[in-house]
């Protein structure tokens, strides 16, 4: 017998069906557990093999099996992006909706970290229920989405109309909050108008404005579709010709979202310039303040573009508005998130008062010192350059290679056989932002050269 489990192990690993039926027809045990409760057909689901599931669910496998962490085979084939493995598991009575103890997740929220499309559709066709909350921070897959900024994921679970973009997490944020607290604005804009929608008018144009499609706006505001819904989202997606075609429907310019932001606001924030220029052309209000007092300039800062700032300011946006909170003017945050190349612009303008101070009693300066402090950065010499090197340290590398190369990230989510290790999201999107700052500072250094 036990040449015959092995036969049957080694089968899967392989990926031989041939070796497969033969373990089966020496009496291998179909439903045999490693030391971590894993099962063939765990494996099978791993490796994305219908045919082996196939033959495994011939020979009575259980579908629904659970391992030692509370992951079923359709679970490891979500989680992994394992569509052909999925598909038949599913086809083969798979249950979508059971839940791990652990954390109350379903396969469909594992799903969002495979970033499956084909996945999470094979899931929502199913009949996977779509707005299932986990145990601890009562995250439906919608949320997940919004975490890891999985736009395309959100869509296809959008689409369904038993989609609720209501229920809230244990923090009482919408996935449209969330989205928006991760710095994941669009998608959260996205989230916020479909929160909106009413009628299936309404749905055809919003889904025309995400996909650009000027003809299927026009219908669907032809059918009775509220225009005033989707201003914002054309603002983020910056097409001046859907701003246009619903601008003819005489709305308000400067209506107001529920974050407190306006269209141009969200132009603004995208960093989208041809938009930010037809709305204010068009009569958009650019000293409108947000929930904090935030303007379009201050948002403007976020999206690091000197052009949207220039546009701006030629149209006189007020220099020195200071937000609610934190009492930062736009100087502020061009300091807080260290863009050089627009904090010089605005410091010579002619109005701006760089000598405000923020709620801690400091200057745009005195901040820009601070964060660069904090960022384990030097101040700059007269010429731009850094005044010595950074230290190596622990969390330091010296690299004095030439040329320097190219760094590769290893972000492990699974080990072998042993529990998923969900800090791996939160790695993936720490590293996106840090990355994103680096590059942002080599295009201020390139623009100062």
């Amino acid at each position: 017998m036990g040449s015959a489990n092995e036969l049957l192990l080694w089968s899967l690993i392989e990926k031989s069906e041939e070796d497969l039926g033969k373990a089966l027809e020496k009496g291998a045990n179909v439903n045999l557990l490693s030391p971590t409760g894993s099962s063939p057909l765990h494996v099978a689901a791993l490796r994305d093999s219908a045919w082996l599931i196939d033959i495994l669910l011939k020979y009575e496998a259980r579908v629904d099996q659970k391992d030692n962490s509370g992951f079923t085979p359709l679970m490891v084939a979500a989680l992994n992006g394992k569509t052909d493995a999925a598909r038949v598991l599913l086809s083969n009575g798979a249950d979508p909706n059971i839940k791990r103890p652990s954390n109350g997740q379903t396969a469909l929220h594992l799903a969002m970290d495979s970033r499956s499309r084909m996945v999470v559709r094979a899931l929502v066709d199913a009949d996977a229920d779509i707005n299932a909350q986990a145990n601890d921070r009562k995250f439906t897959p919608l949320h997940l989405a919004a975490v890891l900024n999985a736009g395309e994921l959100a869509h296809v679970l959008l689409e369904d109309p038993q989609c609720d973009v209501t229920i809230l997490d244990s923090n009482g944020r919408t996935a449209a909050m969330v989205a928006t607290d991760n710095g994941n604005h669009r998608l959260g804009e996205d989230l916020r108008v479909y929160a909106m929608t009413k009628s299936k008018a309404d749905k055809e144009l919003l889904s025309a404005v995400m996909e650009l499609d000027e003809e299927a706006a026009r219908k669907a505001l032809a059918g009775g579709a509220n225009a005033n819904l989707c201003l914002h989202a054309a603002a983020m997606k910056g097409s001046v010709s859907l701003i246009k075609i619903l601008l003819d429907h005489r709305i308000d310019v400067n209506q107001i979202d529920s974050l407190g932001f306006t269209p141009l606001m969200v132009a603004a924030l995208n960093g989208n310039t041809d938009a930010v220029t037809e709305l204010m052309a068009n009569g958009a209000n650019l000293n409108l303040r947000g929930r904090d007092g935030e303007t379009a300039l201050h948002l403007a800062m976020k999206s690091a573009n000197l052009r949207v700032v220039n546009e701006l300011l030629k149209k006189g946006a007020d220099i020195n508005a200071q937000t609610k909170s934190d009492k930062f003017t736009p100087l502020h945050f061009a300091a807080y998130f260290n863009i050089q190349h627009i904090r010089r612009v605005l410091e010579m303008h002619t109005k701006c008062n760089t000598e405000i101070v923020d709620w801690k009693s400091r200057t745009a300066a005195k901040l820009a010192e601070e964060r660069r402090r904090q960022l384990g950065m030097l101040p700059e010499s007269a010429d731009g350059n850094m005044t010595k090197p950074v230290e190596v340290s622990e969390n330091v590398y010296k690299v004095t290679s030439s040329p320097r190369g190219r760094v590769i990230v290893l972000n492990y989510e699974n080990f072998g056989e042993k529990d998923y290790r969900s800090g791996a999201i939160w790695d993936t999107k720490k590293l996106g932002n840090l990355f994103t700052k680096v590059r942002r500072h080599l295009q201020a250094y390139r623009e100062r050269m």
